[in-house]
Formats: C-alpha cells, sequence, structure tokens
C-alpha cells in the first residue's frame, strides 16, 4: 500500500487535530503517553483497517533511549512513502521514507488483532524492515514513527499499512481428464485460499497463464492436439497479485487427432491412406471381417500413413477404421477411431483405345486439326499413336483415371510415353508401345510420383525429370520385362543427377544429355551433358549451357542440326500465358566443347493443337506428344502422339511473323561461366 503527497497530508492532519482536541493543552506537563496506548488509526475506504479503541497522543514506546528531559513533539518528523516491497509465507518486508530525519532512529509497530491496539516490535536505523515469524496468509498492519535522539523529538506514525503473507503452494496437482483440445486438473485446496491462476507452457516454450479459478479444478481448453503441456498452479488470498509458490509442474498430452482416411480397392487388395497427424508415434488399423473389427496391423511413426492390405477376393467390399496413438511417460494414449470407409476389390486393365476420336474422320472434324493448317499438311495420322491410359491405366493392381501424358522418346524398337496422376495417388508410369504395331506392350510403374516431364534414351539408359535432377535407370530391365510376356515393370531408380537448374525436358544429340527448363514468365536455361559411366553407374558433367524462351516443354534435334522447341502453356485463350506452338531454330555449336552454344534468333514459328508436350524425331517423322486429352476446361484436345513429316515443319521456306512470346535473339554467345554467374 502506496500513500501519496496528498494522502499524508490529510493524515498529518488528522493526527494534528486529534492532539489538538485530546492532549494537546497538557503536552507541557507530559513526559509521554503511558505504553500501550494508541493514536488513533486512520483508514482508507477502499481498504478498511483495524481502528483500536486508544487514548489519542504520542506513545510511550520501551526501548527509546531517553537520557533525560522530556520528548517533545515535531510536526515535521513525517513519515513517507511507506510500503511493503517483499513478502513470503512468514514474513514481510517494509519499508519507508522520512526526508526531515537524517540521522535517528525509527520505531516499528504491529496491530495485535487480540487487543486491538498496536504493539512495539522493533527499532531500526535503517529505512526498512523484515518482520519474521508471522502466520501464513494472514493480513498485518504496521506503523512507524521516527526519533529525533539529538534533539529529543518525535514525529508523528505514518498511516496504518496493510501488508499480507504469502499462502502456502499447491500440493498433489493431477490430471482428471485429456482430449484432443482440451486438459482438466484438480489439486488440494490450499487453507484460505481466495482463488488459483493456472499456468501451461506447449513443449519445452515458455509457461503463460491459463486461466483464473476458485475451484480446486481447471479445464484448460482451446488446446493443440498432439501436443505435450506442462501445467503450474498458485493459490492467492486477498489480492491476485499475493501468490504462493508454485507447485510442482506436471506434464501431460492431448489427444492426438481422429485420422481421416480414403480407402481404395485394387485387384485381391485395398490401400488405406491418411494424412499424418500431428504428434502421432503411430497408428492401429482395424479391418471390419464382417462380425467385429479386427486389428490388421500397426504403424510406427508419425509419417506411416499408408497400408496395403492384400489376400483379398476380387469383388468383395472391406471396410476399415484408423486410430492415432501417442506415448507420453510409458503411457499411451488414442485418438477417437476414425469415420470408418469402405472400398471394392477388382481387376481393370489399361484403356488402349483413344480417349476422343475414336476414328480418323472424327479427327479430322476436330478444332484442333482444322484449325492448325501446318499441323493439318505435316500431319501423317497412319504413324501417330493413341495415347493410352488416360481413360484409365492399372498402375500395380490400382487404377486411376486421372493420368496426364508428357514425355516421349523412341528407344530400340519402342516408343515411351511418360505419365503422371493428376490427383497423385499413384505412382507415375512409363507406357511402352511397339513401334511396329502401335500397341500398348508394357507398363513401367516409376517408384514415385514424379511429374515425369521429361523422358530420353542414351542407348543404355532412360532418363526421367524430377524438379532439378535427372534420373537414370537401365533400358535392359524395361526389355527383359516384355521378352518375359509382363505387362507390368516396377522399376527403380540408378541414379540420381542434381543439375545447375530446373529438368522440365530432355532429349540426346550428339552424344550429349540436353536439358531444358520450362518458367511460365521468364526465359530459361539449356545445359548440355556428357554422360560417364553409361552402362554401370551414369554420371553427368556439364558442359555448356545456354538460354531458352519461356514455357518450354519440349525439344529435339534434327539431323541437319536444326533445334525444335516444343513450347506450350494453359488450356485455353482466357488464361495467362496461353500458348501452343513448335519454335524452329538454326543454332551454331561449333564451339560447344568449349562451353559456348549460340542459339540464335527463331527461324519459324508452327502453330500446333493446345497443350503440346515432348517431341521425338524417328525416321522421318517428328512426333509431338499432347496432355490436352486429360483437361476437360482445353480447347483443340488431341488424344494422339502425332507424327508430324519433319520436312514439313522444319522447312524455312514458308517463314511466319514471329511470335510476341518468342525469345527473338541469342546471337551474342554466353559460357557456362558467364551464366552460371548470372544464376547465382
Amino acid at each position: 500500500m502506496r500513500f501519496t503527497k496528498g494522502k499524508k497530508t490529510i493524515f498529518a492532519g488528522i493526527i494534528v487535530t486529534a492532539l489538538l482536541a485530546g492532549a494537546w493543552s497538557n503536552f507541557g506537563e507530559i513526559g509521554a503517553v503511558n505504553a500501550g496506548e494508541q493514536i488513533p488509526v486512520v483508514q482508507e475506504t477502499a481498504t478498511p483497517v483495524p481502528t483500536p479503541t486508544a487514548v489519542p497522543g504520542y506513545q510511550n514506546v520501551a526501548g527509546i533511549p531517553v537520557t533525560s528531559g522530556a520528548i517533545s513533539v515535531n510536526e515535521t518528523l513525517i513519515i513517507d512513502e511507506i510500503d511493503f516491497t517483499e513478502h513470503t509465507t512468514s514474513s514481510v518486508t517494509i519499508s519507508w521514507d522520512c526526508g526531515s530525519l537524517t540521522d535517528g532512529t525509527y520505531y516499528i509497530y504491529r496491530y495485535n488483532d487480540e487487543t486491538m491496539e498496536y504493539d512495539y516490535i522493533a527499532s531500526t536505523k535503517e529505512k526498512t524492515y523484515v518482520c519474521k515469524g508471522l502466520k501464513t496468509a494472514k493480513k498485518y498492519y504496521f506503523t512507524v514513527c521516527a526519533f529525533d535522539e539529538a534533539n529529543r523529538l518525535q514525529g508523528a506514525f505514518a498511516a496504518p499499512l496493510e501488508t499480507y503473507t504469502k499462502p502456502k503452494k499447491v500440493q498433489n496437482l493431477t490430471f482428471v481428464e485429456n482430449k484432443k483440445d482440451t486438459i482438466e486438473l484438480k489439486w488440494d485446496a490450499a487453507s484460505d485460499a481466495d482463488g488459483y491462476i493456472v499456468y501451461h507452457a506447449e513443449g519445452s516454450g515458455g509457461f503463460t497463464e491459463a486461466g483464473r479459478t476458485t475451484e480446486t479444478n481447471f479445464l484448460d481448453e482451446g488446446l493443440l492436439s498432439g501436443k505435450n503441456y506442462r501445467y503450474k498452479v498458485r493459490s492467492y488470498i486477498f489480492h491476485e497479485d499475493n501468490i504462493s509458490a508454485s507447485s510442482g509442474i506436471v506434464k501431460m498430452t492431448t489427444l492426438p487427432a481422429a485420422p481421416v482416411i480414403t480407402v481404395k480397392g485394387g485387384d485381391k487388395k485395398t490401400r488405406i491412406k491418411w494424412s499424418a497427424i500431428t504428434g502421432a508415434a503411430g497408428y492401429y488399423l482395424y479391418w471390419y471381417d464382417g462380425k467385429e473389427y479386427q486389428l490388421v496391423a500397426t504403424l510406427e511413426g508419425k509419417k506411416s500413413t499408408e497400408y496395403i492390405h492384400t489376400g483379398l477376393k476380387n469383388g468383395a467390399s472391406s471396410q476399415y477404421k484408423v486410430e492415432a496413438y501417442r506415448i507420453l511417460n510409458e503411457t499411451e494414449y488414442k485418438s477417437g477411431a476414425s469415420t470408418m470407409k469402405k472400398a471394392t476389390t477388382a481387376k481393370q486393365s489399361t484403356v488402349t483405345s483413344p480417349t476422343l476420336f475414336k476414328t480418323k474422320q472424327k479427327l479430322q472434324k476436330s478444332t484442333a486439326y482444322l484449325l492448325n493448317k501446318d499441323f493439318k499438311s505435316a500431319l501423317k495420322y497412319s504413324e501417330s499413336y493413341v495415347i493410352p491410359g488416360v481413360s484409365g491405366t492399372d498402375i500395380d493392381g490400382f487404377y486411376s483415371k486421372n493420368m496426364c501424358p508428357q514425355g516421349i522418346t523412341f528407344a530400340g524398337s519402342y516408343l515411351l510415353i511418360s505419365a503422371y496422376d493428376r490427383k497423385k495417388e499413384e505412382n507415375s508410369v512409363i507406357y511402352v508401345m511397339n513401334k511396329s504395331d502401335r500397341k500398348l506392350v508394357l507398363t513401367v510403374v516409376l517408384p514415385n510420383k514424379t511429374h515425369a516431364g521429361g523422358i530420353a534414351y542414351d542407348g543404355n539408359n532412360i532418363w526421367v525429370t524430377q524438379t532439378n535432377t535427372v534420373r537414370s535407370m537401365p533400358f535392359s530391365g524395361i526389355k527383359s520385362a516384355i521378352s518375359k510376356g509382363e505387362k507390368e515393370y516396377l522399376a527403380s531408380f540408378n541414379t540420381v543427377c542434381t543439375l545447375t537448374h530446373t529438368a522440365g525436358s530432355l532429349t540426346y544429340y550428339k552424344s550429349k544429355l540436353w536439358v531444358a527448363s520450362y518458367d511460365e514468365l521468364s526465359s530459361g536455361y539449356l545445359g548440355a551433358y556428357s554422360i560417364s559411366k553409361k552402362s554401370s553407374s551414369p554420371e553427368l558433367k556439364l558442359v555448356a549451357l545456354t538460354r531458352v524462351p519461356n514455357r518450354v516443354q519440349g525439344l529435339e534435334f534434327t539431323g541437319g542440326g536444326k533445334l525444335i522447341l516444343s513450347r506450350s502453356c494453359q488450356t485455353n485463350a482466357a488464361q495467362r500465358g496461353f500458348l501452343h506452338v513448335l519454335d524452329i531454330y538454326q543454332p551454331d555449336l561449333a564451339k560447344l566443347s568449349k562451353g559456348t552454344i549460340t542459339l540464335g534468333a527463331v527461324k519459324k514459328t508452327v502453330d500446333m493443337p493446345t497443350m503440346n508436350e515432348e517431341i521425338a524425331i524417328c525416321g522421318s517423322y517428328l512426333y509431338v506428344n499432347f496432355e490436352s486429352a486429360a483437361f476437360s476446361t482445353a480447347v483443340e484436345r488431341m488424344d494422339r502422339v502425332c507424327a508430324l513429316k519433319t520436312s514439313a515443319i522444319t522447312s524455312l521456306k514458308k517463314e511466319k511473323p514471329l511470335k510476341k512470346n518468342s525469345l527473338k535473339s541469342l546471337e551474342k554467345p554466353e559460357t557456362v561461366g558467364d551464366l552460371l554467374d548470372m544464376m547465382e
């Protein structure tokens, strides 16, 4: 409790008035008032203090070293700024100031509840005093007066100060119940406590106040699921700042959230998947066998979020549910079970019939054919391939209707077409088609869900793009699977080579792997890489690097050294960057070994149906792949790998004006070092 200057003036006035009314007229005859008699106690309206029945005046305080003569009253010896600065369960520390006393003694009195009087308890020359041996959680009142020994003057008593000791700390803090977003606690009641403050901390973080209560239990709400929380509690009495020491710290966890599962039926098997649950140590998977749920598998680890249940019969329906579990202090805490989901097993085959145009006549009536005159005149229908799997692909026993065609390359007697699952449910694939009859002979299942935007064949290995890497696999494994009459081959990558730029599309030319990047707005990069250890563990080394236009989806070199870039973007003209063309260049590769590629200006642009992807040359034909059959919103859609007469596409007799989106000139040679510096 702190007294302002205004309050002190009022208190002094009250005391002086009392003196004048009571004993001031006889002061000259009185050496001191009898010991034990009190001055009137002044009360604050906000915090009442005890008012003992006492004779007004100054106390005769035992212990004042009076040598001779009377003690005189001095109105200037006023106690200033009396306050209590510290307290424990058994002590309080009070302090004060007295600007008018430079060298003297201070006398401290404490109110006695039984006698209703202020008792003298100590004297000190300091301006602070620690009163010990007090009771826990109790109010106490103190007053102080100043004594000038040299001049034998005693000042007025300070207005009574209210203090209090702290309560004892809370005992036996324990938990009642925990859920995914709440934790309930309880503890023993602290004697005479007015209330409790609960603190929590997430994980190893700092404590913050969770709430206050007058009960001996508390529900902490709005917590994060699957998280550890630490707790401590303090009691308070008289004032919410008068708090006990902290209880012991205890730790509890919220329950993990219930997984949300998807179930997909396949060929004599089902796949159950869910997203990783925060805080989960693992999962329990249950299968309903027609009578009750049985535990099928225990999966350890937060990221163990997929399970394939095999050995089932096709045509049967199976249903599943999953629980997440979490462990704290060797105790397991489970989430609620997921909603039950079911699926039916079935075997389905890859669709090899055309997705859009069943006949040549229907294709020739399409907008893709009619609106692109150069494409129309160059197209060789009989040499074109129907893109398989767009309507449905069997991928390791599971079926996808979301496959999107991407890259193409020729390898021996086969055309290879890469595709990815737009919903990312199934792994990416490579369709292997026989060049002689243009039919699907094998589906290569890649080991992941890469976009597979570009593929190429170097005579030994198939290369597949993935972000800023290209990954190799021996072609021998694919040929072996074909020779055995297998319809599916589960592949694995042999080597992973990291590039200086994003890998979007590939081709193999002049014993080098050429890799172009894709960017919708900015120009990209084209790197030429030499290949070592082709027959074992292929490695790449950057030989040359140059810039290419934006939106490059594929590239191919002709036998005469022309470079064809397949550039496209978006499904229709309402979208930013809509484009679908082939750009023809005549690059200068004379200084390729020295790291320089001079691409030059685009020589010709040929319009294509929308969403043209990778390209490849075989014999006298340029083959262009399209992904538009996988997009219902696309205009000028195409469901074939179209064979175009290469000479008709690359002939420079019919030059067209440059497109606004073309990279007009790259005539200034740039070295690898220059371009790598630009990348940085």
